[in-house]
C-alpha cells in the first residue's frame, strides 16, 4: 500500500543489509520470481509465498477443506480506512502477479530426463520416454485501476459497478497479453490425441526430437490455462469516528479451474503467483490509520495500524508525518 509520500533514509548496517539480502534470496526461492525453468513438477508444487490456488474440479486426496483454503489459499485481501476525497481524485489500485505455462523440453533436458524424474515415476516396460514437463514463468503486466473517490464515500456490500468493469477489463487484458507473449516466445507444450511417449528414434539427435515436437504441434494445440482472477470491494461506514472516513475492503481471489486430467498429467497450473496489491491516493483522498487498542496508550508506543490483511501483510510508506 502506498500514499505517495517518502523520506531518505539513513544507509543501513552492515548487518542489516546482510539480513535484507538472506530474505530477499529466500522469499524468491518460495515466490517463484526466478529467471529458472521449473522441471518436472508443477510451478505450485514449489513456490507458495503470495500463490493463490486455483479452483480444483475434484480433490483428488479429499483434504480437509479448512486445511486446505490455508494452505493453499485461493485469495488475499486488505481492509483500509479512508478519507476526504473531491471529484476527480482516485484511488489507484495495482495488481502485481505472474503465471506459469508449460514448454517443451529441450533435447538436452530430455536427454538428462533422468536426473529430473525420480526413479519411482519410472516404468521399466516403458518403450521410450515421457515428455519432460518444463515450465516458464511470465509476469502479468495487469493496468493500473482507478476507483473515483466518491465510489469509496457510499457504504455498499457489493463491488460497484465501475469497479468491477474496469477491473475486469484489466485482467482479461492481462492474461490476453500473457498469451500471446507465450505464443510469440515460447515452444509451447501441445496437446494431441497420443499419449507424450517420445520413441526412441526422436531421441538419437537435437533434429530428430525437434522433428518429433514439429510433428505434434501440427496436430496439436497449446495447452495454455483458462486464467481467471476477480476483485471484490465492500465499503462499510466507520461507525467507530466521527470524521467521514469509510472502510474499504479489498479482496483478489483466483476462480480458474483445474481439472483433474491436468493435475494428474501436470498440463496446466492455472495458479496466480507473487501477488501483491499496492494501493496509492491521489489529491485530498488519504489512507488513515486504524488505532491498535490492545496497546497502553503511551508515547513509547505507535498504536497506528495502517490497515488489516488476509493471507498477506500490509506495508505502509515511511511518511514525514509519523
Amino acid at each position: 500500500m502506498a500514499t505517495g509520500i517518502s523520506l531518505e533514509e539513513e544507509s543501513p548496517a552492515d548487518d542489516e543489509r546482510i539480513a535484507r539480502h538472506l530474505r530477499e534470496t529466500v522469499l524468491k526461492q518460495v515466490r517463484g520470481d526466478i529467471n529458472e525453468r521449473v522441471k518436472r513438477d508443477f510451478p505450485s508444487d514449489r513456490f507458495f509465498a503470495g500463490a493463490l490456488a486455483p479452483e480444483s474440479e475434484d480433490q483428488l486426496d479429499d483434504p480437509d477443506d479448512d486445511l486446505q483454503s490455508k494452505m493453499e489459499p485461493s485469495g488475499l485481501g486488505a481492509t483500509v480506512r479512508i478519507q476526504g476525497g473531491e471529484e476527480g481524485d482516485v484511488l489507484t489500485l495495482a495488481v502485481n502477479a505472474s503465471v506459469w505455462v508449460r514448454v517443451n523440453p529441450t533435447y538436452e533436458e530430455m536427454v538428462n530426463r533422468d536426473s529430473f524424474v525420480a526413479l519411482g515415476d519410472r516404468d521399466d516396460d516403458d518403450e521410450g520416454d515421457s515428455l519432460l514437463p518444463v515450465f516458464e514463468r511470465i509476469p502479468l503486466e495487469v493496468p493500473p485501476i482507478k476507483i473515483p473517490a466518491d465510489v469509496l464515500q457510499t457504504p455498499t456490500r457489493n463491488t460497484p459497478e465501475v469497479i468491477r468493469d474496469r477491473t475486469q477489463e484489466a485482467f482479461e487484458k492481462a492474461f490476453s497479453s500473457a498469451r500471446t507473449h507465450a505464443r510469440e516466445n515460447y515452444n509451447l507444450y501441445v496437446e494431441t490425441e497420443e499419449d507424450d511417449t517420445v520413441p526412441p528414434a526422436a531421441l538419437e539427435d537435437d533434429e530428430s526430437f525437434r522433428d518429433y515436437l514439429s510433428e505434434r504441434a501440427a496436430v496439436g494445440a497449446p495447452a495454455l490455462p483458462e486464467w481467471h482472477a476477480t476483485l471484490a470491494v465492500e465499503v462499510m461506514a466507520d461507525e467507530e469516528n466521527d470524521d467521514d472516513s469509510t472502510i474499504v475492503d479489498f479482496e483478489i481471489a483466483n476462480e480458474a479451474l483445474q481439472s483433474r486430467e491436468d493435475a494428474i498429467y501436470t498440463v496446466r497450473d492455472p495458479t496466480l503467483f507473487e501477488v501483491a496489491l499496492e494501493l496509492e491516493t491521489s489529491g485530498d483522498l488519504e489512507f488513515v490509520p486504524f488505532t491498535f487498542d490492545p496497546l497502553p496508550e503511551d508515547f513509547r508506543y505507535n498504536r497506528d495500524l495502517w490497515g488489516h490483511g488476509r493471507n498477506c501483510t500490509i506495508t505502509a510508506p515511511k511518511r514525514n508525518d509519523q
